[in-house]
């Protein structure tokens, strides 16, 4: 049985990470955007054919940090959608049960 504590715990943690869900959820966004920037700047800055120049632009020192951090940024939001998730089926199975005793 969920108790209320358990309930008020999972509603307060919600509460508090409510600016960091949407703060986490717009970085990866922008990552997104900001990986064909940064490939294509080096690719602009590179020489040789076309295949040549978008082997060096995704195989350059920036675009690989870049890779790097973004995995790091969509690891971090996924754990945190994840722990959010968690409270959000406490939230719920509490409420079942709740409408279920007062059936009874």
């Amino acid at each position: 049985m969920i108790t209320e504590e358990r309930l008020e715990k999972a509603m307060v943690y919600l509460a508090q990470t409510d600016e960091a869900a949407a703060n986490s959820k717009a970085l990866c966004k922008k990552l997104e955007k900001m990986d064909r920037i940064i490939r294509g700047e080096a690719f602009l800055r590179a020489t040789g054919t076309v295949a040549e120049r978008e082997a060096i632009a995704v195989t350059s020192e920036q675009y690989r940090e870049h890779v790097s951090y973004a995995e790091n940024c969509w690891a971090d939001d996924a754990l945190l959608d994840n722990k959010r998730h968690t409270e959000e089926v406490i939230v719920e199975v509490w409420r079942t049960m709740s409408a279920n005793h007062r059936r009874v």
